[in-house]
């Protein structure tokens, strides 16, 4: 299974120098290539592009990292202009039922303003999702403005189980 996909995002993003553009490069570049290491777990996808005026770019960014953010519980790490946060997750009351629905996924997703051409995909398959990682990862760093990785679960955590993958993520397409 693809259960150290959180351990390793963990180590990649705490370790990560992201006050600088060759710093956003490096973490995407690697967590990219993390996930393209683990492509037989891939289950969906969603990838969204946009091309805003420079002008208004910093708060599309905002508003699409808040978003990603938003779906987090909790943040045990965070890595924002070199300085590195940790947190602890909060202890669970145990008292909810438990979740029968199956399913044990881990949702990433990555974050990136760059200055540079990215491929139009057209149909949402592996092959598309592949290529895209590709670009991406091989952006130029110059071109980097800034760059997010966010996935849940986190280390320690359960995986989502297949109504939460489905509440929590709408837009995901089977691939």
């Amino acid at each position: 299974s693809a259960s150290s996909v959180p351990r390793e995002l963990h180590s990649l993003t705490a370790s990560a120098d992201t006050s600088n553009r060759q710093g956003y490069a490096d973490l995407i570049q690697d967590s990219a290539l993390l996930l393209l290491r683990n492509k037989e777990y891939w289950n969906s996808a969603a990838l969204e592009t946009s091309v805003t005026h420079y002008d208004q770019a910093e708060a599309a960014y905002n508003q699409q990292t808040l978003a990603a953010r938003q779906r987090l519980s909790f943040e045990t790490l965070t890595n924002v202009g070199g300085r590195v946060r940790t947190g602890v997750a909060p202890a669970s009351s145990g008292s909810s039922m438990p979740d029968t629905s199956g399913g044990g996924y881990i949702v990433v997703t990555l974050t990136v303003a760059v200055m540079a051409p990215l491929p139009k995909v057209d149909g949402l398959d592996a092959q598309s999702v592949e290529t895209y990682l590709r670009q991406l990862a091989g952006a130029p760093a110059d071109a980097m403005e800034a760059a997010e990785v966010v996935w849940v679960p986190d280390v320690g955590e359960e995986p989502l189980t297949n109504d939460e993958l489905l509440q929590q993520f709408p837009t995901l397409t089977p691939i």
